[in-house]
């Protein structure tokens, strides 16, 4: 990632901006990222996605279309942001001189809903105590519409389900559920590891990796399917939480530790991220008024280990769980 950081900070972006786009821009800006013809971007979950690809847009200049996504979650929002979508098909019709078919979108949609499906089936197994899963692993349906993606899913579904049948968990002497209520380190892969096994504690759920999006019931038409598709832009992880009221957010980890048996709860607050800074104090203390469960918040940069370490952020989480779990 500190390449491309470091790249994107030389070219374009601000320091205090949010180094989860820095590395996509430092690739592009660099090369190693083919030159794109056109760039698409949904405007959510945050301000640093909605300035960082228009710059990149102007910078390479190519053509550029950002979706503009309403912070309210109701069907007139849904129907809007179907709309947008339909404009985006327009938008990449007109530069890419192909057009969109209601047989291709409607097989792609049927199979992405296959795995969705079979997500969901995931997600209620992560409730199991012990869990038999290490951890959430859809990473945000990134294949979802591709068979190779369905059949993963059923994978990993079929091992998941036989190990809830004989009461087994993935980490025989689970002890602490946490709830990781912001993005994982990318610099440091070997953390949940590391916390099944200094301390028992198997993360269960994670604002990015624990996908709630629904599979798309109607594909009666094209309309009905942007419908379904801009309800899960609204539904996808971080727009879930942090696009919007704060009570969605709350609303959605509260029942979420209630639901999956949460123990603990730890929040790395992301430099980059204004969302997150304000809104800690009021999610901590909510937690402990609501759930009653203990909360660390520890400071981060989510993809570069240079601003706080891996053995820094270790460190504070060593202290929270020798407090909390001895």
């Amino acid at each position: 990632n500190e390449r491309y950081i470091d790249i994107a900070h030389d070219h374009l972006v601000a320091d205090h901006v949010c180094s989860t786009q820095k590395i996509m821009i430092g690739a592009a800006l660099s090369g190693d990222l083919p030159a794109p013809t056109t760039i698409c971007h949904s405007g959510q979950p945050c301000d640093s996605t909605v300035v960082t690809y228009s710059s990149l847009a102007k910078r390479l200049s190519v053509p550029h279309f950002g979706l503009d996504i309403p912070n309210r979650k109701n069907e007139r929002a849904f129907q809007y942001v179907a709309s947008e979508l339909e404009s985006m098909v327009d938008f990449l019709e007109f530069h890419t001189g192909k057009k969109l078919t209601y047989e291709a979108l409607r097989e792609t949609v049927e199979e992405a809903s296959a795995a969705r499906i079979l997500n969901a089936k995931l997600n209620d197994l992560m409730k199991r105590k012990p869990c038999p899963l290490p951890g959430p692993i859809n990473l945000l349906m990134t294949g979802a519409g591709y068979p190779e993606c369905t059949e993963h899913y059923e994978r990993v579904f079929e091992a998941a389900e036989g190990r809830a049948e004989r009461g087994e968990g993935f980490w025989p002497e689970e002890r602490v559920r946490v709830a990781w209520f912001s993005t994982m380190l990318s610099f440091d892969t070997g953390l949940s590891k590391w916390l099944r096994e200094e301390y028992g504690a198997v993360v269960i759920n994670t604002l990015l990796g624990t996908d709630t999006t629904q599979p798309c019931e109607d594909t009666s038409s094209a309309r009905r399917i942007m419908g379904s598709l801009a309800r899960n832009l609204l539904d996808a992880p971080m727009s879930r939480e942090c696009w919007g009221s704060l009570e969605h957010w709350l609303d959605y980890a509260i029942d979420t530790c209630k639901t999956f048996s949460i123990d603990a709860v730890i929040m790395t607050v992301h430099l980059g991220c204004k969302n997150i800074w304000g809104v800690a104090k009021l999610f901590k203390d909510r937690l402990a008024d609501e759930v009653g469960i203990p909360c660390l918040t520890a400071e981060a940069d989510f993809c570069d280990g240079r601003v706080f370490s891996a053995e820094s952020i270790r460190s504070r989480i060593a202290e929270f769980f020798e407090v909390f779990f001895p």
